[in-house]
């Protein structure tokens, strides 16, 4: 009996030796490790004498591709090698059982959680109240207010019925009294108000997921309704919008419907954030793109379509928002994460779009056209000095961007003033040489060479010519809605010439434009350059960056 009871005494004291080892092992996530970067990848150096036996599980995940890694190694590892080129980066997680088999089957994080109830999104709208830009001063009144109002309820419906439940718009309102001045001048899209010109990151960075800004640009020199910024930070920083306002309603350029277009505009900034997951977005811009009409932008089906994961693909896929990606929201430091299996659901056989035309194949010979390539000039490597030995004229411009014909019909069209068919025939069949565009500010200068269709300078000289193309502006101004036209007959220097032409002035959807056009006559080629200029006349300016050189001396086909 004495020889029991001392084996079980010594059986005790062993017991609390190696029990208080034993609960002091923690299970599961373990965050006591350190992980060093070296030249050839990464040391994970395991915590010491956590554990005389068991397992580690340790996950390991590539912050670019999203790329999820795991391992299974004993307890007494002391580090794990991970080799690593270039700029890659990993974040770590790592789980320690006693047995084997009591590991985690994933990391938590490999895959987003389930939703518990709907994603709210804190958005906040601003109203502008006042700005002044480029000498062009605006006010919201008592009706932009109702307008905006109004919006903002209409997009918090919307945008909670498209996501069938699944996102709750919590929309907070403030206004910046101003004057802003501060206004940016984007190329293609005239001037707009930028996150830094409202300093946004005081305002909302952090606090809130999405920001719309409102004001009214009448007089302002804007080609959009609204217009999305892409972030520099997309993960930190909110989506940012700006929704112009033209006169007591929405920018007609916008749609019958500003919550439409916030919508719009909304689904670009979440494909500029959800882009850094891994997931594709439509583009709103493109609706022909998906099946939906061609230029049918505030199309709500397409709309809701983008929200739900049902837009179709020329491939067969579906793309838009999945419902599981909704409680990944800007400012709140997410892990990365590639999200992009949440979009490998095909299109039904049945319901694919139709098949479009292949492109035809590019042949290694270049296209023939008849018209001399000499005609369109020269750029130097710099993209400022332009030269064209066919019309004898030069042009430095820097920070301008200069495009092809092709290119600036691509983006602009230009409609005759002169709606009459039998008057504009009467005159030149033009043929585009060159366009530049002011990428600081609302300018542009463009050439063409053309030849009168008709002997009409064989009869008059040339100052009868631009008097009877001044009596034509003059008479169709109206039907081409231009506004308190002016038209004179000028002579302005370029290089060693004296040239002469028209400088008009019209008001056209309540922008004023400037233009001057030069024309001259050199043998049975007409040249001309139109400079023009929108919100403030700086044509003069313009038309001093042009010089002249020597002329090609051969003829030239067109």
């Amino acid at each position: 009996m004495r020889k029991r009871l001392v084996f079980l005494m010594v059986l005790a004291a062993l017991l609390l030796t190696i029990l208080p080892a034993l609960g002091d092992t923690a299970k599961g996530r373990i965050e006591d490790f350190t992980v060093e970067k070296t030249e050839c990848g990464y040391t994970v150096i395991l915590p010491e004498e956590h554990a005389r036996q068991g397992y580690y599980k340790l996950f390991w995940m590539d912050k670019d591709t999203g790329e999820i890694r795991k391992d299974v190694f004993t307890a007494d590892t002391p580090s794990y090698q991970i080799p690593a080129g270039g700029k890659t980066e990993y974040s770590f997680a790592l789980f320690y059982a006693r047995k084997r088999g009591a590991l985690p089957a994933s990391w938590d994080g490999d895959k987003p959680k389930e939703p518990k109830g709907p994603s709210v999104w804190k958005m906040l709208w601003i109203n502008a109240e006042s700005t002044e830009i480029r000498g062009t001063a605006n006010h919201l009144n008592e009706a932009n207010h109702q307008e905006i109002d109004r919006a903002a309820k209409d997009f918090e419906a919307l945008v909670e019925e498209f996501t069938e439940g699944l996102v709750d718009i919590q929309i907070t309102r403030i206004s910046i009294d101003g004057p802003l001045t501060d206004a940016s001048y984007v190329q293609q899209r005239g001037y707009i108000l930028e996150p830094a010109d409202i300093n946004a990151d005081h305002l909302a960075r952090f606090q809130y997921d999405s920001i719309f800004v409102f004001s009214r640009m009448d007089g302002v020199y804007i080609t959009y309704g609204g217009v999305t910024v892409k972030p520099d930070s997309p993960t930190n920083d909110p989506g940012y919008s700006f929704i112009a306002l033209i006169g007591d309603g929405p920018n007609a350029m916008a749609g019958a419907d500003m919550a439409h277009v916030c919508v719009h505009e909304w689904i670009h900034q979440l494909g500029f954030y959800f882009d850094w997951f891994k997931l594709e977005l439509p583009d709103p811009d493109k609706p022909e793109a998906y099946g939906y009409e061609a230029g049918a932008t505030l199309d709500l089906q397409m709309l809701k379509d983008a929200l739900t994961m049902k837009t179709r693909t020329q491939d067969g896929r579906y793309i838009g928002m999945p419902p599981e990606a909704w409680q990944y929201k800007p400012g709140k430091r997410p892990a990365k994460w590639n999200l992009s299996y949440l979009q490998d659901q095909a299109v039904p056989e049945d319901q694919r779009l139709p098949e479009t035309e292949p492109a035809a194949e590019e042949t290694e010979e270049p296209v023939q056209t008849d018209r001399d390539p000499e005609i369109y000039g020269m750029l130097d490597e710099d993209g400022i000095r332009y030269e064209n030995a066919a019309m004898g004229l030069n042009c430095t411009l820097e920070n301008w961007i200069w495009y092809t014909p092709e290119e600036y019909f691509a983006v602009y069209t230009i409609k005759p003033i002169m709606t009459s068919e039998e008057e504009a025939a009467n005159f030149t069949d033009a043929v585009p040489v060159a366009f530049a565009e002011d990428s600081e500010g609302p300018h542009n200068v463009r050439l063409m060479i053309s030849y009168p269709t008709e002997s009409f300078l064989e009869q008059y000289d040339e100052a009868a010519y631009l008097e009877h193309l001044k009596e034509l502006l003059e008479q169709y101004a109206p039907e081409a809605g231009l506004e308190d036209c002016t038209c004179e007959i000028v002579q302005r220097p370029v290089g060693d010439r004296m040239l002469s032409g028209l400088k008009s002035s019209f008001t056209t959807c309540g922008i004023k434009n400037y233009m001057t056009d030069l024309m001259w006559m050199d043998g049975d080629q007409m040249n001309q350059i139109t400079a023009a200029s929108y919100m403030t006349d700086e044509c003069d300016d313009l038309l001093a960056h042009f010089g002249t050189l020597e002329k090609a001396g051969k003829d030239l086909k067109y």
